[in-house]
């Protein structure tokens, strides 16, 4: 029980981080353009930074490798773009929370349509094969 806690928890923080995070980067690199001086980044942000991102792309990479859907490997150096996108929604989700904690937003299932899903999911296996 405790684990799911703190995993959920560490999804939410590194969610809610993970804007602010390159937010100050873009600053860094804004403020060395603007001033013309070389402003080095601490050397334990760049390293956690590079862990961190390493480390999530690895666990992508052997869950893809563990499912046998090895053509998902280089879908997995795009999971910092989908961390970008869980920004907006984890806001949300923490504004309804402490504004109507008993609302549920259900996810609808089914938009997409299950014939279209496995017609993409097929060409996608072909062109790994082919390549």
């Amino acid at each position: 029980f405790f684990t799911l806690q703190l995993t959920i928890g560490l999804t939410l923080a590194s969610t809610l981080l993970h804007v602010p995070v390159l937010i100050i980067l873009c600053l860094y690199w804004e403020l060395q353009l603007l001033t013309a001086h070389v402003i080095s980044l601490p050397l334990p942000f760049i390293v956690s930074l590079l862990i961190s991102y390493g480390a999530g792309i690895t666990i992508g990479i052997m869950g893809a490798i563990r499912c046998g859907k090895a053509w998902l490997i280089p879908y997995a150096f795009l999971m910092p773009f989908y961390w970008l996108a869980l920004f907006a929604p984890t806001l949300r989700a923490l504004w309804e929370m402490g504004r109507q904690p008993f609302l549920w937003h259900k996810t609808e299932h089914g938009v997409m349509g299950e014939t279209s899903i496995l017609t993409h999911m097929d060409a996608l296996s072909q062109n790994d094969s082919l390549g």
